[in-house]
């Protein structure tokens, strides 16, 4: 078994071609706002929970790179979080 220390690794930032999200908490909801890059939203997907609202994104084929993926899922957790704990959400801030 092979072990390696990520600390400190950071992944340099590449746009995904399939665009990118705009998300914020309303009203109960998590909702995703997806852009390409004529910052125009095109597609809003709009759930209660974060697996809604990531494997909708999955399906309509909104997102097409691995890392990507994982920073929406930590988001829209994030969110989730907001959600319950009645705080404010801020995109890509830290907790």
């Amino acid at each position: 078994m092979e072990e390696i220390d990520a600390t400190g690794f950071e992944q340099k930032f590449v746009l995904d071609p399939n665009g990118y999200f705009l998300i914020r908490v309303l009203d109960g909801f998590i909702e995703v706002g997806h852009c390409l890059k004529s910052n125009v939203i095109l597609t809003v997907v709009r759930g209660r929970t974060p697996e809604e609202v990531m494997y909708k994104v999955i399906d309509l084929e909104l997102i097409s790179l691995l890392d990507h993926a994982a920073y929406l899922g930590k988001e829209l957790e994030k969110a989730y979080t907001c959600i319950l704990t009645g705080k404010k959400y801020v995109q890509d801030s830290r907790p």
